[in-house]
């Protein structure tokens, strides 16, 4: 069944929705954004079904600021089980309505969130079947990608606690706003000082043992996370790289099999810890080779989609096995520096963080400035999660930038003192990893072409070729 809004003698999402939600004893829901006008709508029929001792779970997306934490709030007060999908990297956008009523399941899948404005008014599409018109298994294999998701490591259960923590940063943000707003209007130094400080005591604010609790929160402090902290991004770091895809092809067991064996046991993982070995200047090494490889370069080459973990049985990646991807092939055949980076620039120009395309960001941001300081990327920028903020950002830049010498080295003085009182005791070392953090995240954006990371300065080298990077980038995609 085809389901749609504007066509008046089709079905439309609403009552189509209402309908399979009805008598039902399951409701499974993978809705990427929820909002508040649309679970007011539905409130009444899905307390109709938790009070009838059925069961109602939804996986839905906290990015870019769309979700309502005051309609998840709705919905855990009611009993339904929430969890919120978090990628490190690229975008939850998925629709997928499932309900099962009389040993039968129902299924609709299209673009359509759940708001008020979707189900009436906006053009959606949508197509739904059933157990009765269950072509090629969709039914049960769209139980199986509910099952997957809800199961995922990435997914993060939804408490009040969480749900608070989730309101305050929606709200501190609409607060920012409205100040920069005021500042512009009226630019004390003051005010701008005390508006600075207020943006980084927000993420600060995610104290140390929340942070610990799930990864949703230590985002959230962390900010941007592009590759692992034990090392920068640089020419040798990528000619490494590429060696050792080299060897991992050129592997007979790969070649017979399709994957790498990277488990304790593996026969072939000394040909990469050859290659890695000579990195570690430390003559003793807390952990063996193996698992440095495993910290590191292989999650380097995970993280630029040089190479996967394939899925198990059970759906879950077999974190022994790497398999390298096209992308990777291609990086392996690069015979030179700048055709290294030619491939790393155009791959990672769409590299998300949440929905946002975070090199693409970062690259408009130098357009209008030229160049960054390390002070403004690690307190201001490292913190962005959607594309709407990016006039914020230039703003705060802006407005930092305006102060005095002496006032932004008190400033960074106060943001440092602020972090360890609030980190506590270990404070030292997390701000000295938090600031790490944020060194090696400017070398993999600075390793693109036209760009150079130095002294811990991020700048462009060749604006031409910048340009033409962004010239196909749409910042809507």
């Amino acid at each position: 069944m085809f389901i749609q809004n504007q066509i008046t003698s089709l079905p439309n999402h609403l009552s189509k929705i209402k309908e399979m939600l009805s008598g039902s004893r399951k409701v499974y829901l993978t809705v990427s954004y929820i909002l508040d006008s649309g679970v007011s709508i539905l409130i009444g029929d899905l307390k109709n079904i938790i009070e009838d001792k059925g069961s109602v779970k939804l996986v839905c997306s906290s990015d870019m600021g769309i979700t309502d934490p005051t309609a998840i709030k709705k919905l855990l007060d009611i009993g339904v089980e929430v969890k919120v999908y978090k990628l490190g990297e690229g975008t939850f956008h998925a629709k997928v309505w499932l309900s099962n009523k009389n040993n039968k399941w129902y299924c609709m899948v299209g673009s359509a969130n759940c708001s008020k404005s979707a189900f009436i008014d906006n053009v959606e599409a949508s197509l739904m079947i059933d157990t009765d018109s269950n072509i090629g298994g969709a039914i049960e294999q769209a139980l199986m990608f509910f099952e997957y998701l809800w199961d995922s490591g990435k997914c993060f259960n939804v408490d009040y606690e969480f749900l608070n923590t989730w309101q305050k940063r929606e709200n501190s943000k609409a607060i920012i706003k409205e100040k920069i707003e005021e500042i512009k209007i009226s630019p004390e130094k003051q005010k701008v000082f005390d508006l600075l400080f207020s943006y980084c005591k927000d993420w600060i604010d995610i104290k140390k043992e929340q942070k610990q609790k799930d990864e949703f929160k230590e985002s959230l402090w962390r900010g941007w996370y592009i590759i692992p902290d034990q090392g920068p991004i640089n020419d040798f770091t990528m000619i490494r790289l590429r060696d050792i895809i080299n060897v991992i092809l050129s592997d007979d067991n790969y070649k017979s099999t399709g994957y790498f064996d990277i488990s304790p046991r593996s026969a072939s993982i000394n040909k990469i810890i050859n290659l890695t070995k000579n990195k570690f200047k430390r003559k003793e090494l807390k952990m063996d080779l193996r698992d440095l490889f495993i910290r590191q370069e292989k999650n380097y080459l995970r993280r630029f989609g040089f190479a996967i973990h394939p899925l198990k049985n059970n759906n879950k990646e077999d974190e022994y096995k790497l398999v390298v991807t096209d992308l990777g092939i291609q990086f392996a055949k690069c015979n030179n520096i700048d055709s290294l980076k030619v491939l790393y620039s155009r791959n990672m120009l769409s590299y998300k963080w949440g929905n946002l395309c975070i090199f693409a960001f970062t690259l408009r941001l130098l357009q209008k400035f030229t160049f960054l300081t390390f002070d403004e990327f690690s307190l201001f920028i490292m913190h962005a999660y959607s594309e709407e903020e990016f006039n914020d950002i230039k703003d705060l830049i802006l407005m930092y930038r305006g102060l005095p010498d002496a006032e932004r080295k008190t400033f960074v003085t106060k943001v440092n003192r602020y972090f360890e009182q609030i980190k506590g005791p270990t404070a030292r070392n997390v701000r000295g990893n938090y600031f790490k953090h944020a060194k090696h995240n400017m070398s993999a954006i600075g390793w693109m072409q036209g760009l150079q990371y130095k002294e811990k300065i991020l700048k462009i080298i060749d604006n031409k070729i910048i340009t033409e990077i962004l010239k196909d980038f749409d910042v809507e995609e």
